[in-house]
């Protein structure tokens, strides 16, 4: 999956969205820098690529695929789904993903 996501990046030349979900699944970006690059003037825009920040990234917690102690991927993942359930962006499918994932992560 790296040397995918190494090949997508090196097509890609700019910084619009989603390219830095890409760069931090790839490991070239860390988490907060993704955070950062989510915000945007515009309320309904902001809270539609937050929405997609927190899931993508709780979803890499969830994997294991950043450093996370074991005891701790469970948490942070559960932590950023409820960030992006709490967007309120319910046109986009990582919310009822983030949702979803809420409810399986309960039981």
């Amino acid at each position: 999956a790296k040397a995918q996501l190494d090949t997508l990046l090196v097509r890609i030349k700019n910084e619009e969205w989603p390219t830095p979900i890409i760069r931090f699944y790839a490991e070239e970006m860390p988490e907060e820098q993704v955070l950062q690059a989510a915000v945007r003037d515009h309320p309904q825009r902001d809270k539609e690529i937050k929405c997609e920040a927190y899931y993508y990234v709780g979803m890499a917690h969830l994997l294991g695929l950043k450093s996370d102690r074991k005891d701790q991927k469970k948490q942070k993942a559960m932590d950023y789904f409820k960030k992006a359930v709490a967007t309120n962006a319910r046109d986009f499918f990582e919310y009822e993903l983030a949702r979803a994932e809420l409810d399986r992560l309960a039981h």
